[in-house]
């Protein structure tokens, strides 16, 4: 090669380097900021949403007609959680939904279960969430934040810190209950359904299922993303660190073995249990089961994908639920067994009920 294609070859490759730390730069800023600068539910949303017709929600359960409202700050929001009672509690637990979802949507099958079997529940909106104050979130490390506030705040209050206390969340509080636990581990047991061990394992599937193109991006840059929009040095709060550090608190990990947003063998806690030193932790895989499914008797799902089979069929004839005619949505409707889709799986709530009164 002579000296002139040489060095043209390495303008070449100078300015394709240079094009790329661009587009790195630029796309992974793009990303974050498409998965994270918005809120992450509302009322509004889930009313205009076609998964309201599936799933049972608060308005349908009558034990959990009568609440108390509560707020607590996180951060500079102020979140919303619901305080259900029962005449005897055996101990209060803090449920907290996931990322999408809200307190008072299909999270209310568990509440429900719960506070039916003698416990107190408080139930969170998160950030952004429900109700809960916020237009964005810092990344999905907001969940541990907004968890270990939530548990500060029992603490203060004077009647809700007499009962033993226990966590239970799912996904992205799956996630939150166990990193909570590296800044609040005054807790009694959690329940951690579908959880991920660090934000950074699911951070490149999630903005893949937004962005497309962007998420095959180079990681280090991913991570400098998350890391100026959170202002710490590491976003990436440790689910496992938690487990560790509160090494007095019994944990309960659940995973469906065929969860295709938190991979087992990838990205899930339970995937982590040689790196945990905690004595008192359980692990529960559950054959067959997804993601969003993992609460629910089997007969319920299969009840529940044939109801999305043909929600389904109606999105993609009318694009959107609000340009659904009105009969077609009533005879949708009348066509949903939305009390056999919201089945719980009891014998795994049996054994949830069965560990949190052992740990308490």
């Amino acid at each position: 090669m002579d000296e002139e294609k040489k060095n043209k070859t390495i303008d070449f490759i100078r300015k394709a380097k240079i094009a790329y730390d661009v587009f790195n730069e630029v796309g992974t800023t793009v990303a974050t900021s498409i998965m994270f600068d918005r809120r992450m539910s509302s009322l509004e949303s889930y009313d205009n949403s076609i998964t309201k017709y599936y799933l049972k929600n608060r308005d349908d359960f009558p034990n959990l007609r009568d609440r108390k409202e509560v707020t607590f700050k996180s951060g500079k929001n102020k979140l919303v959680g619901y305080l259900y009672e029962v005449p005897y509690p055996k101990a209060l637990i803090l449920c907290a939904h996931g990322i999408r979802s809200l307190s008072d949507d299909y999270n209310a099958i568990y509440q429900s279960y719960f506070v039916s079997h003698g416990f107190n529940v408080l139930a969170i909106d998160l950030t952004a969430s429900g109700r809960s104050q916020g237009s964005y979130i810092d990344g999905l490390h907001q969940s541990a934040f907004d968890i270990a506030a939530a548990i500060k705040f029992i603490k203060k209050d004077r009647r809700l810190r007499k009962l033993p206390l226990c966590l239970v969340g799912h996904s992205w509080s799956g996630y939150g209950v166990c990193a909570a636990l590296n800044y609040e581990d005054d807790v009694k047991c959690v329940v951690s359904l579908s959880g991920f061990y660090s934000p950074d394992v699911v951070m490149a599937s999630l903005v893949k299922s937004k962005v497309g193109l962007l998420a095959d991006l180079n990681k280090s840059k991913l991570d400098e993303a998350n890391e100026r929009r959170s202002g710490k040095d590491n976003p990436y709060i440790s689910a496992i660190d938690g487990i560790n550090k509160a090494n007095n608190t019994h944990i309960l990990l659940i995973h469906g073995e065929n969860d295709e947003i938190i991979n087992i063998n990838r990205a899930s806690i339970i995937s982590k249990m040689n790196d945990i030193t905690n004595k008192n932790v359980k692990g529960i895989i559950l054959k067959e089961k997804k993601h969003a499914d993992i609460w629910l008797s089997y007969e319920a799902i299969e009840s529940l994908n044939k109801a999305k089979e043909l929600g389904s069929k109606l999105l993609k004839q009318y694009k959107k639920i609000n340009k659904i005619p009105e009969e077609e949505i009533k005879t949708f409707q009348e066509s949903i067994d939305k009390e056999r889709n919201s089945q719980i799986d009891e014998i795994l709530f049996q054994k949830i009920i069965d560990f949190i009164e052992e740990s308490i």
